[in-house]
């Protein structure tokens, strides 16, 4: 379904940060590729010039680089990829040796660095120190809405999956696209926003106070509850949305119920759907089978 290639999506942009090993012999560089590649993009290059020339593409995701470069000095080379216009920012780990001098680490952490691991490291340890520095898609959110996306979603729901007591409530407001198209992409990003604060205000009185709202893109939006009152929760986001569409129509258009797209049948006002599933349904392997399940819920298809 569309959601779930949007949810694919988001997860596939999550892990597309590029990231290269440099200057680091064949047997250290493969090992490196093998446990980094499930979390990124990996690629080895050998030369500390390969890097200018990668700056001359793009902007690098990370960098992991040698103190012992084939081609030149690694602090060269740092100096380097501060001042080219693609290289300011990237994060940089240093690999370096036990004989590093003190004044060289001291020099590397100057031009802005971000980590100085001696070798031998552990591998788990330089993944942490990888993901700390990386920005944290968790916690990134909607400029719209203001909510978390999947990314936040699925770490959620992923904990929240090994308790006894939870339901996951797919909201979908329907005919949302019609609408944009009629009254105007700023209308549409406004009905967005008035469905985050009636979702947070629904919340407020029949959920929790941990409890998840996030945003799935497009018409979709998600509310992951351990409250005891979602059926109650989910009557109140109806309410409270049929309490709003006087704001986003034309009076015509509200006491006849349907607007006019151009070239098109007669459409419906906006409405809201909630696909629920909570824990004692059936058993789920991951949080994309629920999101499945209260799509499914949501459409009206049987579950098993």
């Amino acid at each position: 379904t569309p959601l779930i290639q949007r949810i694919l999506a988001e997860k596939e942009r999550s892990r597309r940060v590029h990231l290269f090993i440099v200057g680091e012999d064949n047997e250290v560089a493969a090992f490196l590729k093998q446990n980094l590649s499930l979390s990124y993009q990996v690629a080895v290059l050998e030369y500390g010039k390969d890097v200018m020339a990668a700056l001359e593409q793009g902007t690098p995701g990370f960098l992991i680089i040698s103190s012992t470069l084939p081609d030149m000095d690694f602090l060269a080379l740092l100096r380097a990829v501060r001042h080219h216009r693609n290289g300011r920012l990237v994060p940089i780990i240093i690999l370096g040796q036990p004989e590093d001098s003190r004044e060289r680490k001291l020099a590397a952490l100057e031009l802005d660095i971000d980590d100085y691991i001696t070798k031998p490291f552990d591998i788990d340890e330089l993944r942490y120190r990888i993901r700390n520095i990386l920005p944290n898609p968790h916690q990134s959110t909607d400029l719209i809405t203001g909510l978390p996306g999947w990314l936040a979603a699925e770490f959620t729901l992923s904990h929240l999956m090994t308790e006894s007591n939870w339901t996951v409530m797919l909201v979908r407001v329907n005919h949302l696209r019609p609408y944009r198209q009629v009254y105007g992409f700023m209308a549409g990003n406004t009905a967005l926003r008035t469905v985050a604060q009636l979702l947070e205000a629904a919340v407020s009185r029949f959920g929790k106070y941990d409890d998840f709202i996030g945003y799935l893109g497009e018409e979709d939006f998600l509310i992951l509850t351990t409250s005891p009152e979602a059926r109650a929760l989910s009557m109140e986001i109806r309410h409270l949305f049929h309490n709003e569409l006087p704001v986003f129509y034309t009076p015509p258009d509200l006491a006849r119920k349907w607007i006019q797209v151009e070239n098109q049948e007669p459409v419906p006002l906006m409405s809201i759907s909630i696909g629920m599933i909570d824990a004692h349904h059936q058993s789920f392997n991951s949080p994309l089978e629920t999101i499945e399940a209260a799509e499914n819920a949501l459409n009206g298809v049987a579950q098993p």
